[in-house]
């Protein structure tokens, strides 16, 4: 009697262990799922940043290239250079301008899209679109701009 006792006493030990390694077994994935969430949204979160950031640095870049192009074309100009010369740098403020008003509409795309988050961005750029808009009206002229996303963001922010 006392080896069936004992055999009982194992199993139920056995029954205690696996009990035990399937509950830690559960609460080790679930952990693992927990931390993989976490993760991942981390990541997003830096990729959002990342996408932000980039496009702002293109915003930057084109903005000062295109002030950079109308300055030597006053300079240009200021100094009677010829009408070639004045012909070619005014094309090319336009180039940069357009460069810029791309950026810009990139932005808008992705806000719009939920890319990014509205609300983060609609603060810091709700008054660079309308200043923009108001200030190159003919370049937003609403039947024929390339520049939807700026124009349909814009008026959305402006009616909230």
């Amino acid at each position: 009697m006392g080896d069936i006792e004992s055999l009982k006493a194992i199993v139920d030990s056995m029954a205690t262990i696996n009990a035990t390694s399937t509950g830690l077994s559960a609460i080790a994935a679930i952990g693992s799922a927990i931390t993989a969430f976490i993760a991942l949204r981390t990541s997003k979160k830096s990729s959002s940043v990342m996408m932000v950031l980039e496009i702002e640095n293109q915003m930057n870049e084109r903005k000062s290239m295109w002030d950079k192009a109308a300055t030597e074309l006053r300079q240009a100009e200021a100094e009677n250079k010829s009408e070639d010369l004045q012909i070619i740098l005014c094309e090319y403020v336009e180039t940069t301008k357009e460069n810029y008003f791309n950026s810009l509409d990139r932005l808008c795309f992705c806000i719009s899209k939920n890319y990014l988050k509205e609300k983060d961005w609609k603060v810091e750029y709700r008054n660079l679109l309308n200043s923009t808009i108001q200030a190159y009206s003919s370049d937003f002229n609403s039947s024929t701009t390339p520049y939807r996303n700026v124009l349909d963001l814009n008026n959305k922010w402006q009616r909230s």
